[in-house]
């Protein structure tokens, strides 16, 4: 009896292996045509196994899976060479929709922007508004707001200026700052919710939307009125956050210029001469291919002079581009976007 158990309790152990691989396979396989459908949006059966590989029978299988849960839909049918037409289907880029609320200084004002926007990352519900305090029960009635304007939101993202570690919060916003900040969140609404510096979400969204090669190593500035500057270092496709999400903070007493001085900040020939040396010591040490520079304190007028004092005190052939971005902000909204609908790509792939 015991031996016959022994079998008994071997095959049972056997068959949930087998039936364990068999369900991860499935999910690998699912998500891999979910990706074939977010790069080309519409496909065919026969296109998405030239594609991927599988062989229709899968593919169409797991098509049927995605209909019954409304991933995609059937679109028109393509006509063949004398056989039976083919269906297309349609990618559902509003499937699930990413909420961010992200913060920044315009005018001197703290401005705090909303936005949902669906798979694609199309923003599909926007709004903003002037706080004179920017403090968490703030951001609690638009949070609010965006999840009933928007059901189908399935991750929650914050940009904010300041870093996060392990759960606390160091921000310009003095209110946000400690503990709890994105657990509060994370509890009340049960969705993932993530935070982002700032910069880094504007040097993201600025390396996409000017399709910045991975392998290239980018500087991005923002000198805003209030507060200190931040930077953001990008290197082999993604931000480099350093010790403690550190990297790209500015300390207030590490460089002797008076960032936030109004007297300072109106004297153009010193402001620009302070700046250029600062950008220079950095690119002595990153040696970046581009320096992007963003806030209110930048225009193209001391953004050309700043370059040329750059390139007056440094080899010119280190520092291959300094401009100035069209807008912050896009570059800010673009890459909080991108973060937080990262958190909602299928992550399961098996490798060869």
């Amino acid at each position: 009896n015991k031996v016959l158990y022994k079998r008994f309790y071997l095959i049972e152990e056997s068959m949930k292996k087998v039936s364990g691989n068999v369900l991860l396979l499935k999910e690998a396989n699912t998500n891999i045509i979910r990706k074939a459908f977010k790069q080309r949006q519409t496909a065919t059966v026969q296109q998405l196994a030239r594609i991927t590989g599988l062989t229709a029978v899968t593919v169409n299988s797991i098509l049927q899976q995605l209909l019954e849960n409304q991933e995609i839909f059937e679109a028109e049918k393509l006509p063949s060479g004398g056989g039976r037409p083919a269906q297309l289907y349609r990618f559902n880029n509003g499937f699930a929709h990413a909420a961010v609320i992200f913060a920044h200084e315009i005018d001197n004002d703290d401005i705090v922007f909303d936005r949902a926007a669906d798979l694609a990352g199309n923003p599909v519900f926007s709004e903003e508004k002037a706080l004179p305090r920017v403090r968490m029960s703030d951001f609690e009635p638009i949070v609010e707001r965006l999840l009933t304007q928007v059901p189908a939101v399935k991750a929650i993202g914050f940009g904010l200026p300041g870093v996060e570690y392990e759960g606390k919060l160091l921000s310009d916003y003095s209110g946000l700052n400690g503990h709890g900040f994105l657990d509060h969140f994370r509890m009340k609404y049960g969705l993932p919710v993530i935070f982002e510096n700032d910069v880094n979400a504007a040097c993201l969204g600025y390396c996409a939307r000017k399709r910045i090669d991975p392998s290239a190593t980018l500087l991005y500035l923002y000198f805003p009125q209030k507060y200190i500057p931040g930077t953001a270092i990008f290197i082999d496709g993604k931000i480099q956050k350093g010790f403690r999400n550190y990297a790209g903070e500015i300390r207030k007493n590490t460089f002797d210029i008076p960032w936030t001085d109004p007297e300072f900040q109106r004297d153009n020939v010193v402001f620009c001469d302070k700046i250029s040396r600062f950008i220079t010591g950095i690119c002595a040490i990153l040696s970046p291919e581009k320096v992007v520079l963003s806030g209110n304190l930048i225009h193209a007028d001391n953004t050309e002079r700043i370059r040329s004092l750059c390139e007056s005190r440094f080899d010119p052939n280190t520092i291959q581009e300094i401009c100035l971005t069209e807008s912050f902000n896009k570059d800010y909204e673009t890459g909080i976007i991108a973060a937080t609908l990262e958190v909602l790509e299928p992550k399961l792939f098996l490798q060869k």
